[in-house]
């Protein structure tokens, strides 16, 4: 009989299995960044368990900063209370201003479970917030009432508006969400989520020169956990594309402006 390992007990076995396969191959590689890494990139999202983010994105050690919470939130700065409670913002000024990464990522998916927990609970946040909600109900309305105000908008059109975001902002940009229609009413609002963290990033003051400097620049990758493929929010085409052969070009061309 196999036997199956739980909790812990998983763990150790994963580290032993890494031992064995490809600690030799890596440890090179950690050698060489030991004393001086230099990552340029921080990828914020969710918490999923499913989506393994170093293998969708083929990350070798000293690439990434990875910034993870329930739903994937940017808390908003100008909100001091959001911003104390979440480890985001400091994440980001540590590896944007300390380290000079240049890019950062925002990472949503299909069937988020946080994500879904805020679609069904859209029609009655304040309820739920003067209800004494439980620590995930809390974060969840806390950071997230900006994205059902910008789905609400959204569905009130009928799911065909261009929204606009960071309005009034020097980065404003406009999206359309799945104009083709292939994906569910809750992955739209996923999608829309997304976006809204990337215009969060705007907000950041230790950010803000950097970006008006194009020294950093915001991107949101959106992937569809059934099928595994990756899209980008792309700002010329203004919606999410799809990343294959037939479209890499583009964007590559698209998101290499910053040195």
């Amino acid at each position: 009989m196999t036997i199956v390992h739980k909790g812990m007990g998983k763990i150790v076995e994963g580290i032993l299995k890494y031992q064995k396969t490809i600690q030799g191959e890596i440890l090179p590689i950690f050698r060489e960044i030991l004393d001086k890494p230099a990552p340029k990139m921080a990828i914020v999202t969710g918490i999923d368990s499913r989506i393994v983010v170093s293998r969708l994105l083929q990350a070798q050690p000293g690439t990434f900063f990875f910034i993870r919470s329930p739903g994937g939130f940017i808390p908003k700065f100008e909100s001091s209370e959001t911003s104390v409670a979440s480890g985001t913002p400091a994440a980001l000024e540590l590896a944007c201003v300390n380290n000079n990464a240049n890019t950062i990522v925002v990472l949503g998916h299909s069937d988020s479970r946080p994500i879904n927990m805020l679609y069904d609970m859209k029609d009655n946040l304040d309820f739920q917030a003067s209800n004494n909600p439980s620590a995930l109900k809390k974060w969840l309305i806390l950071n997230g009432r900006d994205s059902v105000t910008k789905f609400k908008e959204f569905e009130s059109s009928g799911f065909n508006k261009c929204l606009t975001f960071s309005e009034g902002h020097p980065n404003q940009f406009q999206a359309y969400i799945d104009p083709e229609n292939q994906f569910s009413i809750r992955d739209k609002f996923s999608m829309i989520n997304t976006l809204k963290q990337l215009k969060n990033v705007n907000n950041y003051n230790f950010l803000k020169d950097k970006i008006a400097k194009n020294l950093l620049r915001g991107y949101a990758l959106w992937t569809d956990i059934r099928t595994n493929d990756i899209y980008m929010f792309s700002y010329k085409e203004k919606r999410f594309i799809k990343i294959d052969e037939s479209t890499y070009n583009d964007l590559y061309k698209e998101c290499d402006t910053i040195q």
